[in-house]
């Protein structure tokens, strides 16, 4: 691979190609351009809401325990970038781009369900960044 050919591939954007609301799983899924599967459960896209509301205006993004009970009553794409989400609680102020909802997936690195924080980007499960938030159990979704 060409120098140039290695920087496109380190800044290019996986998109989805098809995205379904699992209103019966309470689930977003997400097909991505590069075959990948991603379930994301609502309740845990509301505990990472990245919007200042919820997380302020610092460089970390942390997760908040929400009950299971959530619900998205709707969803729309935000121009070709994100989606928006309005949960059954209200709460309608975060965009979820495409970049964000990958790194949340199960299978993004680290492998599993993010409980902790990101900051600067990066994610950390290190008890001072998670500040006494609980790290989420989604046992029955992979």
């Amino acid at each position: 691979m060409t120098p140039a050919a290695s920087r496109y591939a380190a800044r290019r954007v996986v998109r989805p190609v098809d995205l379904a609301h699992s209103i019966g799983r309470n689930c977003l899924v997400v097909r991505w351009d590069d075959d990948a599967l991603s379930e994301l459960p609502i309740p845990y896209l509301r505990g990472w809401c990245p919007c200042a509301v919820c997380q302020g205006h610092g460089d970390t993004v942390r997760f908040t325990e929400f009950p299971d009970t959530i619900r998205a009553e709707e969803l729309h794409e935000m121009g070709a970038y994100a989606l928006a989400i309005r949960f059954s609680d209200g709460h309608d102020a975060g965009i979820y781009a495409w970049t964000w909802l990958r790194r949340l997936a199960f299978e993004s690195e680290p492998a599993g369900w993010k409980g902790g924080a990101f900051r600067n980007g990066d994610f950390t499960d290190d008890p001072a960044a998670l500040a006494g938030r609980a790290a989420p159990n989604w046992s029955g979704i992979k």
